[in-house]
């Protein structure tokens, strides 16, 4: 039993002996990134995404000590002084969300951040927060203070495809980060809780009181004096137009979501965009909602098919991205939405491969439906007539929703879920009788993106 037990502490001694001499993987070191560049199928140009190296390395003489105070205040109190990972932090958070009932605080300290930044885990599940605890402690053993505070500076998200310290300074404040002050640092750190909640182009309110409380946190750590409080808090904040040199700026994103990135050794994404397709679809749109505009109708999304192989040829997500009035940075092309009678091909389908054919008929009368429930269920057309017996070609070319849902009490919900789902449908979840009869109409609870 002895032995055992000395085998057994022997193998765990040499196992995490090897892992902490074991090199650091090469993202968490040190090395020259070039600029990753998307193009469209043709090679143009559509977005090119700086690294911290084509800006000039950030340097440590860069960056004013105020931004430096207010970060460790505010994320990692402790950072100078611990390993890598922060107990005090963990049990803090831990305490927090045993109060809550729910997540609402996370422990990390910036060099678990920077860990997870630099690796981009597929999942981050258990077994991902014990190697990215380790990961933590071994990158602090290997790299100083300074290169992992550098490190995750050049790359964390700041919002608005701003990736670094260089990129937030110049994308909000068209500022070099030298040039940045106290109230601009605190700004800019506070984005970092949460960058899309936070968006100070769309919601300024919420991302002025962040700024905020990381003043304060200053003021409580004794780095602020109440009256530096009452003046940095006084400080107007000017911010840039926040505009980028991007073509297709809603498909570019949507591309740039892919952490697995598959990439030629230059950095280069070649996409399936079509850029002359999408300034002429773009065009469309404007001259559209022109004519639309005594109907306030303000925005409009499309998105170009090539039906033999389903890539994308062209995607606008709105009229313009950086409308904020409208929520132009909203992709509506993929947000979801209601499909109306975009279902209804998918009936009739169905329907059609258990032996209907297109001249198959269907009675679209007045007729009552009773759910689940047992409640009436009586759907309208939307010229609020009926046609009578008309044959399933009739019907779908005309959209009648009677006779749709006549089809789909024939077909089955359940099958037509089944159906819709391996088509590729992966938004529909729920039930068949969440979804009922009018899942063919695309109302009520049914969602798509």
């Amino acid at each position: 039993m002895k032995r055992t037990l000395i085998v057994i502490a022997t193998a765990l001694f040499l196992l995490i002996a090897g892992f902490f001499l074991w090199p650091l993987p090469s993202a968490l070191q040190a090395g020259e990134e070039k600029n990753l560049r998307i193009l469209d199928r043709s090679g143009l140009l559509l977005y090119e995404v700086e690294s911290e190296e084509s800006a000039g390395t950030l340097k440590r003489s860069d960056i004013p000590d105020h931004f430096i105070q207010a970060l460790i205040a505010t994320e990692d109190r402790d950072f100078l002084s611990h390993m890598g990972l922060s107990p005090r932090g963990i049990l803090r958070a831990a305490w927090e969300n045993m109060k809550a009932g729910k997540v609402v605080q996370g422990g990390s300290t910036i060099t678990q951040q920077f860990v997870r930044q630099q690796i981009k885990p597929a999942k981050r599940n258990f077994s991902w927060k014990i190697r990215e605890a380790l990961l933590a402690l071994k990158t602090d053993m290997r790299l100083s203070k300074e290169e992992i505070l550098l490190g995750y500076l050049s790359g964390t998200f700041f919002g608005n495809r701003a990736y670094g310290l260089t990129a937030a300074a110049k994308t909000y404040f068209n500022k070099s980060v030298s040039e940045l002050s106290l109230a601009e640092s605190a700004y800019l750190v506070g984005l970092l809780k949460a960058p899309s909640t936070l968006n100070p182009f769309k919601d300024p309110t919420a991302a002025k009181a962040r700024q905020e409380l990381v003043l304060q946190t200053l003021r409580e750590q004794a780095l602020l004096t109440q009256e530096e409080l009452v003046e940095w808090k006084k400080e107007s904040i000017t911010l840039a137009s926040g505009k980028v040199k991007i073509e297709a700026p809603h498909f570019v994103f949507w591309q740039l979501q892919d952490e697995q990135l598959k990439l030629d050794p230059d950095r280069e994404m070649e996409t399936t965009l079509d850029l002359g397709l999408q300034k002429e679809i773009e065009g469309i749109i404007e001259r559209h909602l022109e004519t639309l505009a005594k109907q306030n109708v303000t925005n409009a999304a499309v998105v170009v098919l090539d039906a033999k192989n389903g890539e994308v040829l062209s995607m606008v997500g709105s009229a313009d991205y950086f409308d904020a009035e409208h929520d132009g940075a909203v992709n509506a092309a993929l947000s979801p939405r209601q499909p109306g009678s975009a279902l209804k091909p998918f009936t009739y389908a169905l329907a059609m491969s258990r032996g209907g054919t297109a001249a198959t008929t269907v009675a679209d009368i007045e007729t009552q439906f009773f759910t689940q429930s047992g409640n009436p269920y009586i759907p309208r057309n939307y010229d609020y007539g009926y046609h009578g017996l008309v044959r399933y070609r009739e019907a779908l070319a005309n959209s009648f929703n009677i006779a749709a849902v006549k089809v789909l009490e024939k077909v089955g919900v359940q099958s037509l879920l089944e159906f819709l789902r391996s088509a590729g449908i992966e938004t529909l979840t729920q039930s068949p009788d969440h979804y009922g009869l009018a899942l063919t109409l695309g109302d009520g609870e049914v969602k798509l993106l």
